[in-house]
């Protein structure tokens, strides 16, 4: 049943119903007046209606207990909803339209809302349906878009498997792509980014290819180049090289230029070269010779000995030249030995004997010997002390106190352990004979020294982690191997109370004092003052003002206060009249406890977040103009029409597809759009040609485009005048090139092969009866024009009416002329169709064949 009977019956029910329910208004008054006095009546939208469209019975009012029982029930009401289904479903149609999707997919969903659609019983229920059928078309649209785009990323992905190409560089085209594909709106923008893609790849990895090729044949041609060979060899290198060279010029992938590479070097390395020799000398002289291939490097032989000699042990340190470098000719090479260890002779003072002034000895009868002891060379200043005096190698004592001393000495001084006395030292210098002399002598111990780091007096104010004064100082003894540990600290806040620590973060007053003691009980005290002021804030700052906001931005201010010890820190803050909705300058109000609200100024940009193009995928002929509208979409969701937008690249001369920038503001879209070359004119090559009979047509046609290019085109031929070249004569062939009809001339003839295979047959006789000459085998359409014989003039030929085509009249002289010279040729000059065709024949008693 259509929907037009369908329609036409609901309405008949529904006029019937309405004219039972009027069609005595009289009786329902005198029911009514017959219960209590009232008519009851049930509103229309109480009426519902059942799932075949009937109405069902309408809910009513409940009943009064004084109302008649025997009151008749009220009248249904039907609403039809047969227009607003049509037209719901008309809407639904329109709008898939523009919706891509699968065509099975989207006539699938659209099935199902007609269905439902066909099943609603409101006008409520049927706009839903359409509200939640656009919904699916565009879920399901995006779904199958999001597949596509998944898919060509796969594509990307398994064709840059086999890119050879820097993983780097492969992952930024990949990456690009991949968020081009997010962005694309269309599945043909996705193709076409597969496509670019691959292109980019393959570019890529052929640029990448070609700069590795020209680094190895660099890396060739400066492989052994200043190798030394004699001229022969080196012609032979020369040659290796320049193969290698165009090897890899041909390469067609990394690895094949590699084993190229790898494979001419060694082509090289087989090539004999020049040999020098390389003299090797140890600390002794000892001497060891190498031969060695010129521009290569020696390998050296190998020294881990010491050498011991007075009491100095020296260990190699190197060699003289530097065989990191390839030989080019002899050498001698010399070692180098450093000084790794060095003991000096311990010899104490007798106890009793006064120290010697200014350095002078003793005497060696007044020192016992108490053994060796080892010199510290980790110290630089020591090291370069002692090098420098076994360079000068003279004697001259230095008088050292315990604290040098022990950086000249490894491990501890002899006596150390002594708690009763210290020692004073004597260095003296590297002797000739000995080596190193170490005397030392007893000397009383002092008190302890306590040095503090700082001020005495010092004003801090209140902070976190600032620099702990009960740890700045330091302590020393002369004697006693006294540490930072065994200082005593005491503290006194606020001269009254004895505490463990300084408290930095409130403010109060310190005195702290210093103790050591060291072995023999002499005692050592210093103290200094810590005063820790209140660090308040006493102004504050804005980070900035005059700020400006992209619409609906968060805030990002800093107010920074300034303390009393001069330091700016962050402070905490209250902001008032801050919306980043307000397009336009406005003010905001910043509160910071103890201080005056400061005024905040900003202004809020609305952006533009999008560009709708009026359309996509335009097509223009060469030349023509931009035509396109843009319309730009803001933050805030309103629109701008018609933009005075720019265009990076619009080339109209660009024939084939082109991709443009299209901006405005903050705004870009990509502007596809196809140049056309369209043909402005069609010609023939050539006109009036000639064919031989049964050739091939030769006809071209071209184009002037408007680039001003011209190339050959097709055409099509008009059935009525086919080329034909089955027959001679002139004709006219009519084609159609781009749309212009042309007319084609050309003329057909015999070729010599032809006519000669035409009158192959053809033969003649002269009869003196009637003075005639006649033609056999003549072909159809055939003429004769001449005949004569060599050196005589054509004779004259008629043909009188009755006669047949190839009989021709002769005067008497005429006939004796052809006739008085037997044996002689005939000339015969023959014409068909314009052609003239001439034969020669041989005459023999009347006939010439």
């Amino acid at each position: 049943m259509n929907k037009r009977r369908l329609f036409a019956i609901v309405l008949f029910i529904a006029v019937g119903l309405f004219m039972f329910t009027f069609a005595n208004p009289n009786d329902r008054v005198r029911q009514g007046s017959e219960g209590n006095g009232s008519e009851t009546t049930t509103p229309a939208s109480d009426t519902e209606l059942t799932d075949n469209g009937n109405a069902n019975q309408p809910v009513v009012n409940p009943v009064d207990n004084n109302q008649d029982n025997n009151q008749p029930a009220p009248t249904p009401v039907v609403i039809d909803l047969t227009a607003d289904k049509a037209a719901a479903k008309e809407e639904i149609t329109e709008y898939a339209k523009n919706v891509v999707l699968d065509e099975n997919k989207k006539q699938e969903i659209i099935n199902d809302a007609f269905t439902n659609i066909d099943n609603a019983n409101t006008k409520e229920e049927i706009d839903q349906i359409v509200v939640d059928t656009k919904k699916a078309l565009d879920d399901a649209a995006k779904a199958e878009l999001d597949a596509y785009k998944n898919a060509a990323k796969e594509e990307i992905n398994e064709y840059a498997k086999d890119i050879d190409l820097d993983q780097t560089k492969k992952e930024e085209i990949i990456n690009d792509a991949f968020t081009n594909i997010d962005n694309a709106a269309t599945k043909e923008e996705v193709d076409q980014i597969v496509i670019d893609t691959k292109k980019a790849l393959d570019d890529a990895a052929k640029a990448e290819l070609d700069a590795y090729k020209d680094n190895a044949i660099e890396e060739l041609k400066e492989y052994k180049k200043d190798e030394k060979y004699t001229e022969e060899n080196q012609e032979v290198v020369n040659s290796i090289k320049e193969d290698g060279v165009e090897d890899i010029t041909n390469a067609t992938t990394k690895e094949e230029v590699d084993s190229i590479l790898e494979d001419t070097k060694k082509a090289i390395d087989d090539v004999p070269v020049l040999t020098y020799i390389v003299t090797f000398k140890d600390f002794k002289g000892n001497e060891t010779k190498v031969e060695v291939v010129h521009d290569t490097l020696v390998t050296a032989p190998v020294i881990s000995e010491t050498v011991v000699s007075r009491d100095i042990t020296y260990g190699f340190a190197g060699w003289d030249k530097d065989l990191t470098k390839v030989v080019t000719g002899d050498m001698t090479v010399t070692a180098k030995y450093d000084v790794i260890k060095v003991e000096a002779n311990i010899y104490m003072l007798h106890d009793g004997i006064a120290i010697p002034a200014n350095g002078a000895t003793a005497g060696k009868a007044n020192y016992d010997y108490v053994g060796k002891i080892e010199l510290n060379l980790n110290n630089k200043d020591t090291k370069k002390e002692i090098l420098n005096r076994i360079k000068k190698n003279y004697t001259k004592n230095v008088t050292l106190d315990e604290e040098v001393i022990k950086t000249y000495v490894v491990g501890n001084l002899p006596y150390s352990d002594n708690t009763e006395y210290v020692y004073t030292y004597y260095v003296l210098k590297f002797e000739k004979g000995d080596g190193f002399h170490i005397d030392f002598a007893r000397s009383k111990n002092e008190a302890p020294v306590i040095t503090l780091t700082g001020d005495l007096y010092k004003e801090v104010y209140q902070q976190k982690g600032h620099f702990d004064f009960t740890k700045g100082f330091s302590v020393s003894d002369d004697h006693t191997a006294l540490t930072n540990a065994d200082v005593q600290i005491k503290i006194i806040k606020n001269n009254n109370s004895e505490v463990k620590s300084v408290n930095y973060e409130k403010p109060g007053k310190y005195e702290i004092s210093y103790t050591a003691t060291d072995a023999e009980g002499n005692t050592t005290t210093v103290s200094r003052t810590v005063k820790v002021l209140e660090n308040k804030v006493e102004s504050i700052k804005l980070s900035s003002n005059n700020d400006t906001y992209e619409y609906n931005a968060n805030l990002n201010l800093k107010v920074y206060g300034t303390y009393s010890d001069g330091s700016v820190k962050e402070v905490a803050y209250e902001i008032d009249g801050f919306d980043s909705t307000l397009v336009g300058s406005n003010t905001a109000y910043v509160k910071v406890e103890g201080f005056d609200a400061i005024e905040y100024n900003y202004t809020i940009v609305n952006k533009v977040t999008s560009l709708v193009l009026s359309s996509n995928d335009d097509s223009y002929n060469y030349g023509s103009a931009l035509n396109l509208t843009v319309n730009a979409v803001y933050q805030d969701g309103t629109v701008e029409e018609a933009v005075a937008y720019e265009i990076d690249a619009f080339l109209n001369t660009n024939i084939g597809a082109n991709n443009a920038t299209v901006t405005y503001k903050e705004g870009t879209a990509t502007y596809r759009y196809t140049i056309v070359n369209q043909i402005v004119s069609v010609a023939l090559a050539t006109n009036n040609d000639t064919y031989i009979k049964g050739e091939a047509s030769r006809l071209v046609v071209k184009a002037t485009y408007a680039n001003g290019d011209s190339g050959k085109i097709t055409y099509t031929v008009d059935p009525k005048t086919p080329f034909d070249t089955t027959t001679t004569g002139s004709k006219t062939m009519n084609i159609n090139a781009a749309g212009t009809p042309l007319v084609y001339k050309y003329t057909v003839n015999y070729s010599n092969e032809q006519l000669k295979e035409l009158f192959k047959n053809t033969s003649a006789e002269l009869h003196f009866f009637g003075l005639k000459m006649e033609f056999k085998n003549l072909p159809k359409d055939a003429k004769v024009v001449e005949v004569y014989k060599k050196g005589n003039k054509p004779v004259s030929l008629s043909q009188n009416k009755g006669d047949s085509y190839n009989v021709y009249r002769l005067g008497f002289w005429d006939y004796e002329s052809l006739r008085h010279n037997f044996g002689k040729d005939i000339n015969i000059t023959y014409e068909i169709n314009g052609q003239k065709y001439k034969h020669t024949y041989d005459e023999s008693w009347g006939e010439i064949r």
